[in-house]
């Protein structure tokens, strides 16, 4: 999850370039339908992509509707940049929609089988990963203030949102993803998020894997080398100062290695046995 700026993309002279290419097929269609798509364009900018206000306008563009489709799977000449700029170079090292450490996808906020007027639109376009698959077409929810958090437009995702939970007890170790609530964001849309998204994907099976990896090789997982016994207090030292660096680095508290820092350092008994694992391990 991570907060980002739109696309530095002119919509309307996109459009316009595309009524005018030579297809005449395509151009005589979207000569009729550009005006009343950028209408909804700017519907959807008024309303901050709050799909609780955005009204699909599907019978109105029923005409269009597979030309914009198409023009996204196979974008003409006026779309190529944006559709390189949302796979490639927006976030190119973490999902904004859940955190993992890839991207490589364009995900549609409006997914475009049912909003197909918003397929080629800009701020509709965010980079994502394979949960891009796993939500599907889920966007809005039937509670109150239940939708998508939207990376353009939500300045919360610049707070923490998800962290990893240890729980410790006589049968193991068991991990969940656990929910923190800005103040700022309502705690329905926090909830319908992480059950649509984060709870799909493999966050918590790629954080079991990590913590089983510490306790075998905490010195390589902290890329950290001391010299001679460290002290509890050494140990959440250096836990914060992976987990600040990898917010620094990916632009995001709600990265997965930093929520499964975060976890690790708001648990004692996390940071204890990361502890005796670190002193094991040293030469």
């Amino acid at each position: 999850m991570k907060r980002l700026s739109p696309h530095e993309f002119d919509d309307a002279a996109a459009l316009h370039e595309l009524v005018n290419s030579s297809d005449a097929f395509l151009s005589r269609f979207m000569r009729h339908g550009s005006q009343p798509i950028l209408a909804l364009y700017k519907q959807y900018e008024n309303f901050v992509g709050n799909p609780a206000e955005v009204k699909s306008q599907l019978k109105l563009l029923e005409l269009f509707s597979h030309l914009m489709i198409n023009a996204y799977l196979s974008p003409p000449k006026p779309f190529q940049p944006l559709k390189n700029s949302v796979q490639e170079t927006l976030s190119p090292n973490v999902c904004p929609m859940c955190g993992s450490l890839k991207t490589g996808t364009g995900d549609h906020y409006f997914p475009k089988d049912d909003y197909p007027e918003f397929a080629i639109y800009s701020k509709n376009l965010v980079p994502a990963c394979d949960c891009n698959s796993q939500r599907g077409s889920t966007l809005l929810g039937s509670g109150e203030h239940e939708w998508i958090i939207h990376p353009f437009y939500e300045d919360a995702l610049r707070q923490r949102i998800v962290s990893i939970r240890f729980d410790f007890t006589d049968q193991g170790t068991a991990l969940a993803i656990e929910k923190l609530y800005p103040p700022d964001l309502p705690k329905a849309r926090v909830d319908f998020h992480v059950k649509s998204i984060h709870s799909k994907t493999t966050m918590l099976d790629w954080a079991r894997a990590e913590w089983a990896a510490h306790l075998v090789n905490p010195l390589d997982g902290l890329t950290w080398y001391p010299a001679s016994a460290v002290s509890l207090g050494d140990v959440t030292k250096r836990v914060s100062e992976v987990m600040r660096g990898s917010e620094k680095k990916l632009g995001t508290p709600n990265n997965w290695v930093s929520a499964f820092y975060h976890g690790i350092h708001s648990s004692a008994r996390a940071l204890e046995l990361l502890t005796e694992a670190v002193n094991s391990a040293l030469p």
